[in-house]
């Protein structure tokens, strides 16, 4: 499919995708302490979270645990001085 796709000045590099434990929704294997109904309504939530990113665009909805692509940064306005991690920041006190 390389051949078809290819273009110049593009450098292409080898990938695998490894899927595992691929079944039929008919056979998804429930224990004891798993809630069914929950799994019906999450079930029925994803597909609308892919209608709704088909519909609008890739992203439109996100699941939360993706996050939002930004990089986590403390605050640094409001940091104390470090006088008890850092000797450099130490007080100095004269005496006469």
């Amino acid at each position: 499919i390389l051949k078809q796709i290819y273009r110049s000045g593009y450098a292409y590099q080898k990938a695998g995708v490894m899927l595992s434990e691929l079944q039929p929704r008919a056979m998804l294997q429930a224990s004891l302490f798993s809630d069914t109904a929950a799994n019906v309504c999450a079930s029925r939530l994803m597909a609308t979270m892919d209608s709704l990113n088909e519909k609008y665009g890739r992203n439109t909805l996100r699941v939360a645990a993706q996050g939002d692509g930004t990089r986590w940064r403390m605050k640094r306005e409001r940091v104390s001085p470090g006088y008890t991690t850092d000797w450099a920041g130490l007080p100095v006190v004269l005496a006469r």
